[in-house]
């Protein structure tokens, strides 16, 4: 089986330059003597970070004695309810929870982020209901109903858009308003899903929102000739480069897709990006080892990319001749391989 190289992206979330501290106090009156599992994202993955006890009040106090880095924390109820709050200029703030309604009851004191987030969350969850409530009822609809659904669809849809830039636009500058923009902003630039990104802001990596986006920018270029999807990589690249943690994110992410990507063309997706970043002194990150692995794998990847000559080798023809595959005048060569009571290979042979 031929081996995979894989590059592993570690993202520290403790680090901070700042002597801040973070504290958060949680009151939960139903939760006494509770714990309260705390986390962070990172791209597609959740990762725990503490455990919160409560008193016999409900009362537990998350500490640490530097700033988290930016990004969207949850934490986990005892009866598996949760909730997500920003870290992003307030580091010291209190949160109030009633478990029978974790967003519309919240109260919040001492981070106005929390507090405008909770406020959007409120207004946008009854749009949220209607938008996925006919969305349902779009799947049974027949022509005529259609027509009216899809109105009301539209009219959901313009409020959405103006709630969120709404609160963009009162917190521009503000981590919550780059969380918006990067969460709705994309239908404003189609032909670039990364345009609503602040690429210079490192707290959207402590998202779900930097996957996604990537995620969006392969279904949109994947199926193009290779030329184009070498061109838009360079562009998301780009963009990230004055960020050197989103750079290496999303070159990484790349790297490893076009890796394990089978597909014709991606063979010289991978090559591209090998030959123009990793073995063209732009990864800083990378240690000798590593890019001596993918110097091995750049070289096999080569040798089997479309359109590249195939490797000459000699045969011997049930006759006892000599045929040599250079020297063999055809339009069309083909190719079989098998073995002697491979049972797999007779299996095959029959239906070519």
């Amino acid at each position: 089986m031929k081996k995979i190289f894989l590059i592993v992206y570690a993202f520290l979330v403790f680090i901070s330059a700042n002597g801040q501290e973070t504290k958060i106090t949680f009151k939960a009156n139903q939760l006494p003597n509770s714990k309260i599992v705390a986390g962070y994202y990172f791209a597609d993955q959740h990762y725990v970070t503490d455990t919160i006890k409560t008193d016999a009040k409900g009362v537990g106090v998350f500490k640490r004695s530097e700033p988290l880095n930016k990004g969207i924390y949850f934490f986990v109820l005892d009866n598996k309810k949760y909730f997500d709050l920003l870290l992003g200029e307030d580091h010291e703030f209190t949160v109030s929870i009633d478990t029978a309604d974790m967003v519309g009851k919240m109260k919040i004191s001492g981070s106005k982020q929390n507090i405008a987030f909770n406020k959007f969350q409120q207004e946008m969850t009854p749009n949220s209901l209607e938008q996925n409530k006919l969305y349902e009822q779009l799947k049974t609809a027949t022509e005529t109903e259609k027509a009216g659904l899809n109105e009301k669809i539209e009219q959901v849809n313009a409020n959405i858009d103006a709630l969120w830039q709404k609160y963009a636009k009162e917190y521009e500058g503000t981590f919550m308003a780059k969380i918006l923009n990067a969460m709705y902003g994309g239908k404003n630039t189609p032909d670039n899903v990364y345009g609503s990104f602040d690429m210079k802001e490192t707290g959207l990596l402590n998202t779900p929102l930097v996957f996604s986006m990537v995620r969006a920018h392969l279904a949109q270029h994947i199926k193009k000739p290779v030329a184009i999807i070498n061109i838009e990589n360079d562009k998301l690249i780009n963009a990230a480069m004055d960020n050197p943690k989103m750079y290496e994110y999303i070159l990484n992410y790349l790297f490893n897709f076009y890796n394990t990507f089978y597909k014709v063309g991606m063979n010289e997706v991978f090559v591209y990006l090998s030959e123009n970043y990793y073995l063209n002194n732009k990864v800083p990150w990378m240690n000798a080892k590593d890019l001596e692995a993918i110097r091995a794998r750049t070289g096999e990847m080569k040798a089997s990319m479309v359109g590249q000559k195939g490797h000459d080798f000699t045969m011997v023809s049930h006759l006892g001749d000599s045929i040599n595959l250079y020297q063999t005048d055809a339009k069309y060569i083909l190719l079989y391989f098998w073995a002697t009571g491979c049972t797999h290979c007779d299996a095959t042979t029959s239906e070519l």
